[in-house]
């Protein structure tokens, strides 16, 4: 994944793209300095955490005070939210104005 990152990386090295390091570390012990960072993201990766408490918790210490956190996941909501969410998902979602 590392391999594919830098490759799209190269390919679209404009402004402030290029400051990005990309690296290859446990999530439930980041190798980075607490308070390092303005925002953390992760996508589709949370579920795959042996422990996402010690995942979000990592996450957190990274972060300055004030940072962002932004987590990207779905999931099958429970039975009874399931119209809701797959009304927001398919009809209101993709006709967002800033897509």
């Amino acid at each position: 994944m590392l391999v594919e990152a830098r490759k799209k990386q190269t390919a679209a090295a404009e402004g402030n793209r290029a400051r990005i390091d990309f690296r290859q570390g446990d999530g439930m012990a980041l190798p980075l300095a607490e308070g390092s960072f303005d925002a953390v993201t992760i996508a589709f990766g949370l579920r795959n955490m042996a422990d996402r408490h010690r995942s979000l918790t990592e996450m957190r210490r990274v972060l300055r005070s004030g940072g962002r956190l932004f987590v990207l996941e779905f999931s099958q909501p429970q039975r009874w939210f399931r119209p809701v969410y797959f009304f927001y998902l398919k009809k209101i979602l993709p006709r967002s104005p800033d897509c």
